[in-house]
């Protein structure tokens, strides 16, 4: 929990009024501790059990990522159990092998195959960065031949792999965010909301705050990634002034706000060389030519230009897949400091410092900004 009597010093040597705003960064963690499953594999092992469920009743399935079918005629009461049975399992590695002789299961692509392998063996995934590392290895087998015998069509069915992915993941996070309902005054969150619009504390040439200060932000903005609408709940009943949220990535529940799904580094000399092929089939799933169907980037844009400003990070694993607008905010101008939100210790701040290193290319820079672990920085978690 936040602890109510103790703010963590942010910004060195701070005159009095000193205007800033505050950005807080809203990643999957945020709705882990809401008490959403919302992560890929909660998804994937979800998609798993509906597709068994349905060959079970129906003989033969096909979802559109996987295919199954079972040569057993089940009865009423045989396919009770069965259900009761596929629900007792949280991870799809014994799904699956408990499942092998009476569920044949056929992956509809070589990259869906690769997802849930990669979930079978590691119990963890991120679709979007291992979508990246089949681009590259499929790109390197066709830039290098001569131009009348380039074939970009296993590039073209991964992006397809991706735009389904995409659909059931929608469906996926709609269906998830509706079987809950939670408001700010009875929530578990609202010491950690609250605590994100507290005034800082000056600090002088030490981690000990010497002298209370009375500037909170001049505005709190919330820049989140989550495609769900519990921020927005939360916020909207909260009776908290000057919030705004920004979703960056889209909603499952807003037409005009579409989810964008894909991968977000266009940095480095690999991607140059996507750009050089001139192959647009080889982009198509970058997060950049995306973000104009909204004002939602040049929003985050002019924010970032407006006053200084410290960064929270709540939940966001700060993976390479949103290197590019990482970047942007952690070496701007005009950030101040980065402060990390946790749920499991310093040991798990340790690995995120690493994560939010890998978006500065200005090391330096980057211990200067990165503030020190706060144990009191915590996000709640459900119990």
């Amino acid at each position: 929990m936040i602890n109510p009597n103790r703010v963590k010093p942010l910004i060195p040597n701070i005159k009095s009024e000193f205007k800033y705003n505050r950005l807080i960064i809203v990643g999957n963690g945020f709705d882990l501790g809401l008490g959403l499953e919302t992560s890929y594999n909660d998804f994937i092992l979800f998609h798993v059990k509906e597709v068994i469920k349905n060959a079970i009743n129906l003989r033969k399935f096909d979802s559109g990522l996987i295919e199954a079918s079972t040569d057993f005629n089940y009865g009423v009461s045989s396919i009770n159990l069965l259900n009761k049975r596929l629900d007792s399992f949280k991870n799809v590695t014994d799904l699956i092998a408990s499942f092998q002789n009476e569920i044949k299961i056929k992956f509809k692509t070589l990259f869906i195959k690769d997802v849930f392998e990669n979930v079978k063996v590691n119990n963890w995934v991120d679709i979007e960065s291992l979508y990246f590392k089949n681009l590259i290895k499929l790109f390197k087998l066709v830039s290098d031949k001569p131009f009348d015998k380039k074939d970009y069509s296993k590039i073209a069915e991964l992006n397809q792999s991706m735009d389904l992915i995409e659909r059931g993941l929608k469906d996926y996070i709609q269906n998830e965010q509706n079987r809950h309902d939670f408001t700010y005054v009875n929530s578990h969150f609202k010491p950690l909301i609250d605590s994100f619009f507290e005034p800082i504390r000056k600090k002088e040439n030490s981690l000990i705050p010497e002298q209370e200060s009375k500037d909170s932000p001049q505005t709190v903005f919330f820049v989140n990634f989550n495609y769900t609408n519990s921020l927005t709940k939360l916020l909207n009943n909260s009776f908290l002034k000057d919030n705004r949220e920004i979703q960056i990535h889209g909603s499952v529940n807003d037409l005009s706000n579409p989810i964008i799904f894909g991968y977000g580094n266009d940095i480095g000399s690999i991607y140059s060389e996507l750009e050089e092929e001139d192959n647009a089939e080889l982009l198509r799933k970058i997060k950049s030519f995306a973000y104009p169907s909204t004002n939602n980037y040049h929003n985050l844009l002019n924010i970032l230009d407006s006053l200084p400003y410290e960064v929270f990070i709540v939940g966001h694993s700060c993976g390479v897949s949103d290197k590019t607008m990482l970047n942007t905010i952690f070496q701007h101008p005009k950030c101040l400091a980065i402060k990390n939100y946790h749920y499991n210790g310093e040991k798990e701040d340790f690995y995120k410092r690493i994560s939010i290193s890998r978006h500065f290319s200005d090391k330096p820079l980057m211990r200067k900004r990165v503030l020190p672990f706060d144990e009191w920085a915590k996000i709640p978690q459900k119990k």
